[in-house]
């Protein structure tokens, strides 16, 4: 094996042993998250798989809070890695085996499509496997297990990938290629499918402009323009296809306004507020405590991969002879340090105001997780600072010069597996089994309604222990939990009673007589 390639397998194989599958168990004994939102990722991924395989007709109208139709457009769908979870479960592991493999197999496609990226851009192995490092495994990522939907992001640097080849060779497959993987993110995950859209956006504009002519001459030939037309107009209908049930969704559900969602923008002081269990790093745990949602702002990337960004930025705006600038890595330097401005917050003032007005991002409610975009550019910046202290360095010395600067990567960005949200795999099934033994002798299709005496717990678990139980033996739930919630559905949501039900119901003439079997 070449050592370019010994760089990406250690590295990749370094950040599976360190930074993710502690986190799940060497023996899978744990899930990521709560029993609140990785289960419900976990119903959403099956239901994707049930569609898939044909057993469910309707997509987006899925069993649980029976009858709201398009339940699956109050939240977001990970339509786009469904199938790599269905392949677990064709070979006939459960779903929570299944979430498992899924989740490892993310780490792997982040890392080495982050790789891709800062090769093209760096043309320099070792540094652009220890940059992928920091996309992939970062520090900052922990505040984030709770939220599978956050965790498929290959398609943000393949994108970044293609749109590069696209303006350097000017052909309409590259262009395609580019725009579908924007889509295709939109469909692995709504809220960085939107983020993604300004750095994109910001790398295109700056790399594309001297070579506007140029690009402006390859659509002339009338092929050429209609090759460019359909590559749009197919990525618009992939579009219009995913957000149909969105906007029809919008005309029932409140968009967030500015001053709701100011506080879950990141301020500076969130970039050096790192979670709990770091190595080195516990005296910043308290950084942002006084912050609302403050374990939101745990986004600290680690000191080597922020300090690398600063540096670079600085080095590119006022000495920018120091490091030898492709006009790629410029663009991306710059596109990073628009993106971090646009999502930055001083006080309550931040340009992401005037985002906020286009179409789409009214409807996200959590800025902090701009932090799974950003971190390729901190990543970059890592790279080409490594690129300038390894020129230093002989042939000979490199691979203990790689060795050194993953350690300390790993040292900056370890935290440890005790202190990051994870539940015990046998929780899920405990509560799995139990739920699913109360309803199996119900048959297909019937629609029931789980209505406790008592609840002594937090009623969301109860909700999703009915939701993936009625899923398992094909039924239809009025117990629900999602992103949001349906019109009327708040008091049932609160307290599943009859009263509740029937209040519910008064949307839904029709469904007033529907049988509905309630559980005990």
């Amino acid at each position: 094996m070449r050592v370019q390639g010994i760089y990406f397998v250690v590295t990749l194989i370094t950040g599976l042993v360190v930074q993710l599958v502690p986190h799940i168990g060497w023996q899978l004994e744990y899930l990521p998250g709560d029993l609140g939102d990785t289960r419900f990722n976990l119903f959403i991924l099956e239901h994707g798989k049930q569609y898939l395989f044909g057993e469910v007709d309707n997509y987006w109208s899925a069993g649980f809070m029976y009858p709201e139709p398009e339940v699956i457009s109050l939240s977001d769908n990970l339509l786009g890695t469904a199938p790599i979870y269905a392949v677990f479960r064709l070979f006939g592991a459960s779903i929570f085996t299944s979430f498992q493999l899924w989740t490892i197999v993310l780490g792997i496609l982040n890392f080495s499509s982050a790789y891709a990226l800062l090769q093209k851009l760096l043309k320099a192995p070792l540094a652009s496997a220890l940059g992928a490092y920091v996309f992939a495994f970062s520090v900052g990522l922990a505040a984030q297990m709770n939220h599978a939907q956050l965790y498929p992001r290959f398609a943000i640097p393949l994108s970044m990938f293609f749109l590069i080849i696209w303006i350097e060779k000017k052909k309409w497959v590259y262009f395609m290629l580019s725009l579908s993987l924007v889509v295709y993110q939109f469909y692995c995950g709504i809220y960085l499918g939107f983020m993604l859209v300004i750095p994109f956006a910001a790398v295109g504009i700056n790399y594309g402009w001297k070579e506007r002519k140029a690009l402006f001459a390859a659509l002339q030939p009338p092929r050429q323009m209609m090759l460019y037309t359909l590559a749009i107009v197919l990525n618009v209908v992939g579009l219009l296809v995913l957000f149909l049930p969105y906007l029809r969704r919008a005309k029932t559900s409140a968009l967030f306004d500015y001053s709701q969602i100011v506080g879950s923008l990141p301020t500076p002081m969130s970039y050096v507020s790192a979670p709990p269990g770091t190595l080195a790093h516990e005296y910043l745990v308290s950084t942002t405590s006084h912050y609302s949602a403050f374990w939101d702002h745990w986004i600290f990337p680690g000191w080597l991969a922020l300090g690398a960004f600063v540096f670079v930025a600085v080095r590119l705006f006022v000495r920018p002879t120091y490091f030898r600038w492709t006009r790629p890595n410029r663009s991306f330097v710059i596109a990073g340090v628009i993106t971090w401005f646009v999502f930055l917050r001083w006080g309550e003032a931040s340009l992401y105001y005037f985002v906020q007005l286009f179409p789409g991002f009214s409807a996200m409610r959590s800025l902090t997780r701009i932090i799974n975009i950003e971190l390729l550019f901190f990543g970059l910046s890592l790279g080409i600072l490594v690129v300038i202290l390894v020129q230093k360095t002989t042939v000979k010395w490199r691979p203990y010069a790689f060795l050194f600067s993953l350690t300390l990567l790993v040292l900056d960005n370890y935290v440890n597996p005790d202190s990051v949200l994870r539940t015990s795999k046998s929780v899920f099934i405990e509560r799995h089994n139990e739920m699913t033994a109360k309803l199996e002798h119900l048959s297909k299709g019937t629609v029931i309604s789980y209505e406790p005496a008592e609840i002594d717990e937090p009623i969301a678990h109860i909700q999703l222990d009915v939701m993936l139980a009625a899923q398992s033996l094909k039924l239809k739930s009025v117990n629900g939990y999602s992103g949001s919630a349906p019109l009327g559905f708040h008091k049932y949501w609160v307290l599943p009673n009859e009263e509740n039900r029937l209040f519910y119901f008064e949307r839904f003439d029709r469904y007033k007589l529907k049988e509905v079997v309630v559980i005990q």
